[in-house]
């Protein structure tokens, strides 16, 4: 057997189908109307064969989540950097837009901060200081950077 990689679309496809999976067999169970061993055994042999891929994804996740973390720690960010599938804050963001602007989830009025430099460091400097200004402590979570409809770009947070 050779050793194969998948890609992570593949793997949540696959991880999204073992949900599926453990929900039909949980239904069967609930139902009585047939015998649900038979996709039991299917759900342990998907879990099995996916432990790997697990704790890979896990350990990458917690890597991503270190670094990002050490980069706050650095500069005095209080605000949590959670766009995971950048690699480094020195990469380049590729937006062309100057100001970041923040719609609040709770406050008094949305909140305008200029960003100022290319990489995605600077746009977290930008989106923990947009944060700080809101006033909002609870929605500190960066979960998204975009352009929106009125081609703005817009910072995402949750909680």
């Amino acid at each position: 057997m050779h050793d194969v990689n998948l890609k992570g679309e593949d793997f949540s496809t696959i991880h999204n189908a073992l949900c599926d999976l453990r929900r039909l067999t949980d239904q069967v169970a609930q139902s009585a109307l047939m015998d649900a061993t038979p996709l039991a055994m299917i759900v342990r042999k998907f879990e099995e064969g996916l432990q790997d891929a697990w704790r890979q994804d896990h350990e990458k996740m917690d890597g991503a989540m270190d670094y990002w973390r050490g980069v706050a720690d650095q500069n005095g960010f209080s605000a949590i950097w959670s766009m995971y599938e950048i690699g480094s804050c020195n990469q380049k963001h590729g937006f062309t837009n100057d100001c970041l602007y923040y719609k609040l989830h709770w406050g008094e009025e949305d909140v305008i901060v200029p960003v100022q430099g290319d990489t995605y460091l600077d746009l977290y400097r930008a989106a923990d200081e947009a944060i700080k200004l809101s006033g909002d402590q609870h929605h500190v979570f960066i979960e998204d950077v975009f352009v929106n409809d009125d081609g703005e770009l817009e910072l995402s947070t949750g909680s």
